[in-house]
């Protein structure tokens, strides 16, 4: 076999599209196996890290996952965003594909103490989220599960429009979020995500200012 060049112009991968596209719609067909689907306790699907790590060992020639940044939203959860890049073998080319993720992790505290229980757990999962998302959209992989997730999510979104303290601005956006055409499963997860934390750490901010109002 003749050594494998690899693609590095934007001319030679274009001149690649269809059989990227090829590529990647057979790793879409592919189900994901009912061992490696969980459910959350929110009622969401979600797929096992492992499945997908084992999915990239099988599909890409090499690969790796890298940290970009995080952010910290009210001490409560935290936003990871990191890079995907897996080289994939095609005919004689290598061809490096690279893509975005952004996932979610949750601090859980003490109800007695009111102390951190772990620090480490909500970043693991957030990259984990995050992983499993640009594996997604990088080569289709667990499709089955994101597609299925995304209406569960927006339905998620239409119940935080009675969030108790929504505003009319509030509604408008989770609707423009919900008809964003642009937006795939994993950006209404993340905005969701991040939406809910806002509302209801404002709400548990104002409920604690009129508990302090009427003990005066």
């Amino acid at each position: 076999m003749d050594e494998l060049a690899i693609i590095e112009t934007v001319k030679e991968i274009e001149n690649y599209g269809e059989q990227i596209r090829k590529f990647i719609k057979e790793q879409v067909k592919k189900e994901t196996p009912r061992a490696y689907v969980k459910m959350r306790p929110d009622g969401f699907e979600y797929v096992e890290e492992e499945y997908i790590r084992n999915e990239l060992n099988r599909i890409c020639v090499t690969w790796s996952w890298d940290y970009i940044t995080h952010e910290i939203i009210s001490n409560k959860a935290i936003i990871f965003c990191g890079r995907l890049t897996g080289i994939i073998q095609i005919n004689n080319k290598l061809i490096t594909r690279t893509m975005i993720g952004e996932g979610g992790g949750v601090f859980h505290f003490s109800s007695s103490t009111g102390n951190l229980i772990s620090a480490g757990n909500p970043f693991k999962s957030a990259s984990a989220d995050a992983l499993k998302k640009a594996a997604n959209r990088l080569f289709g992989i667990a499709s089955d599960i994101y597609r299925k997730n995304k209406d569960d999510i927006i339905e998620q979104l239409e119940l935080l429009k009675e969030h108790p303290i929504a505003t009319s601005k509030t509604i408008v956006n989770i609707d423009n979020a919900i008809n964003n055409q642009s937006f795939k499963v994993d950006d209404l997860s993340a905005y969701y995500l991040r939406l809910k934390t806002i509302l209801d750490n404002e709400l548990t901010k104002q409920t604690e200012q009129k508990e302090e109002k009427e003990n005066v």
